[in-house]
């Protein structure tokens, strides 16, 4: 009986030490994925994660066994990825912190539910993957025209509308150098100065990228300067493109909008 009851304890542990090898094996993929989709939003973030899961992969392939891998990590790797998880907890917290508050101000100046604002958040978030900006920055520079922009479309953008205005600005906030909020706030003047559908945000921002490299000009000082030429127009009603030629015949900055 003590032999059979021995048995059956070695065939128990043998299981437990199966399954936790198994699990073992699966721990550095799942670490690698979650910092592969935690990096889309910060790097910051990401980077612990994906270093824990390279650390398990790398052990597993040297020995088998939880206590091996443990082993071969060691501990001062586990004490440096442990506080580089509470590292990336307190910028996972910070960030997420100042994204709310961005939703917020884009509910508030473009007076929406904090839902509405939610999807127009996560869609900015989204869109910081292939910029040189957090979706932070997106989203703090498109609430500061987001009353503006209501107003030129007869009604709060929607998610798709917002990516279409924060792609052309982010574009053209990254080939002038100047700062996102700035060429945003230009970008919409614009629009609104011009009457033109926030689904011509590409077309303004090709424009005031081409004009403000012609001219010398900034991004701002241009589009102010096509703002004044429109205003002392009044019935002519010139078009953007008409004027923004213009500007290019002049090649003469500060010539416009006298």
């Amino acid at each position: 009986a003590m032999a059979g009851a021995a048995t059956d304890a070695e065939a128990a542990g043998a299981r437990v030490d199966s399954t936790v090898d198994d699990v073992t094996s699966r721990t550095g993929s799942m670490f690698t994925k979650l910092g592969s989709s935690l990096s889309n939003i910060s790097p910051i973030i990401g980077a612990p994660f994906t270093k824990l899961g390279e650390s398990f992969d790398a052990a597993e392939t040297k020995c088998h066994g939880f206590k091996s891998v443990m082993s071969t990590i060691g501990g001062a790797t586990l004490l440096g990825l442990g506080a580089g998880l509470v590292g990336a907890a307190a910028a996972g917290i910070h960030l997420a912190d100042s994204m709310e508050q961005a939703t917020n101000k884009i509910a508030a100046n473009a007076d929406i539910s904090q839902a509405a604002a939610a999807k127009i958040g996560n869609a900015l978030l989204n869109l910081s993957a292939g910029t040189l900006y957090t979706g932070q920055e997106i989203a703090t520079a498109f609430a500061g025209s987001a009353g503006q922009l209501k107003t030129l479309n007869g009604s709060a953008l929607t998610a798709a509308q917002s990516i279409t205005v924060m792609s052309a600005a982010t574009n053209l906030a990254m080939a002038s150098g100047q700062s996102l909020a700035s060429v945003t706030a230009s970008l919409s003047g614009v629009l609104q100065t011009f009457q033109m559908g926030v689904k011509n945000s590409g077309q303004v921002s090709d424009i005031l990228e081409s004009a403000s490299r012609a001219t010398g000009m900034s991004v701002t000082g241009m589009a102010t300067s096509l703002e004044r030429a429109r205003a002392a127009a009044g019935a002519a009603d010139p078009s953007l493109s008409s004027l923004s030629a213009t500007v290019l015949d002049l090649q003469e900055p500060g010539e416009i909008g006298k």
